[in-house]
C-alpha cells in the first residue's frame, strides 16, 4: 500500500474503509501509514476518521494507541464509545471495559444494545455479578427491549458467574436456543457442580461444536467422573471433532485421575501425530 504515491482526490470520507480493511488484516504497519497520511492531510482531526483509527488500532491489539486517539476526539458518538469499548473486551481488559462504560453514562450517552451485551460479556468473563445484576436493572428500568441477542448475553452472563437460577430463567424464555446459549448453560451447571444436568442440555443438541464437547467434558474432568470424562471424549473423536489444548488438558486430568497414565500419553502421542 502506497498511499501517499497518489493523494490526488483522497477526502475524509476515503480513510474509514481504509481503515477498516487494515482492521481486518491485522496489518498496523498498512493502518499506521493511513493515519500518516490522514494526518499530513489534516483529516485526523475528523470524528469520522478518528473513529476508524480507534477501530483500527484496537484490532491490531495496539489498546493504548486506540485510547490515545479516542482521547483526543472532540466528540464522541455512540459509535466511537462502542468501538472502544469493545477494543478492550477483544484485548480481555474486562474492568477497563467496565470503567470506560461509567465514562460514557457520566456524559449522558445513552447504550444501546450492543454495548449492553458487551458490558455483560465483560461482566461474565470478570465473574462480576453485581455488576452484572446492575445492568440488568438498568435494561428493565430504561425499557431497553430484549431481543435473542441481549437475551443470550444476559444468560451467558448468569451462567458464567455461576448464577444457574436466574440463567434457567431466562433459558426457559428463549425460543431461539443457539449454541453460545447452550454451551453457556452447559459450562454454568458445570461450574457448579450440576454435571447431570448439563449432559441433559448436551444431549439434546442437534449440533454440537468444539467448544461444547470441551466444556461437557471439562465439566465432568472437575466433578469427578474421569470414566465419562474418557467415554466422552472417544465418542468425540467417532464424530471427527478435533480436540484443542483445553480439552486435552482435561481428558489428561481424567487419566490421571483413573491411574491410567500410560493411556493419557498414547493419546497425546497419537493427537501430536495427527
Amino acid at each position: 500500500m502506497r498511499l501517499k504515491e497518489g493523494l490526488l482526490g483522497i477526502d475524509r470520507f476515503s480513510f474509514p474503509p481504509l481503515l477498516k480493511a487494515a482492521s481486518r488484516a491485522s496489518g498496523l504497519n498498512e493502518g499506521k501509514e493511513i493515519h500518516g497520511v490522514a494526518a499530513k492531510l489534516g483529516f485526523d482531526k475528523d470524528p469520522f476518521v478518528q473513529t476508524g483509527l480507534v477501530g483500527m488500532y484496537a484490532s491490531c491489539d495496539r489498546i493504548a494507541d486506540a485510547r490515545l486517539v479516542f482521547e483526543k476526539m472532540p466528540y464522541r458518538d455512540v459509535v466511537a464509545w462502542s468501538i472502544m469499548i469493545d477494543g478492550y473486551h477483544q484485548n480481555g481488559l474486562y474492568d477497563d471495559v467496565l470503567q470506560l462504560f461509567e465514562e460514557m453514562r457520566s456524559s449522558n450517552l445513552k447504550p444501546d444494545e450492543m454495548i449492553l451485551a458487551t458490558i455483560l460479556s465483560a461482566c461474565g468473563r470478570a465473574r462480576n455479578l453485581s455488576y452484572g445484576e446492575a445492568i440488568h436493572d438498568f435494561i428493565i428500568e430504561n425499557n431497553v427491549v430484549l431481543d435473542t441477542y441481549l437475551q443470550s448475553a444476559l444468560l451467558t452472563m448468569y451462567a458464567s458467574c455461576g448464577c444457574m437460577e436466574m440463567a434457567q430463567k431466562l433459558f426457559s424464555r428463549i425460543s431461539s436456543r443457539n449454541l453460545v446459549v447452550l454451551t453457556a448453560m452447559i459450562s454454568g451447571y458445570s461450574r457448579v457442580g450440576r454435571v447431570e444436568d448439563a449432559r441433559l442440555i448436551f444431549d439434546q443438541m442437534e449440533e454440537k461444536d468444539l467448544v461444547c464437547w470441551s466444556a461437557m467434558i471439562s465439566g465432568y474432568a472437575e466433578s469427578d467422573k474421569p470414566q465419562e470424562a474418557l467415554n466422552l471424549f472417544i465418542e468425540m473423536q467417532v464424530f471427527g471433532i478435533k480436540p484443542d489444548q483445553v480439552t486435552i488438558l482435561s481428558v489428561i486430568s481424567a487419566c490421571a485421575h483413573l491411574g491410567v497414565l500410560d493411556r493419557a500419553q498414547w493419546i497425546h502421542m497419537s493427537l501430536s501425530w495427527n
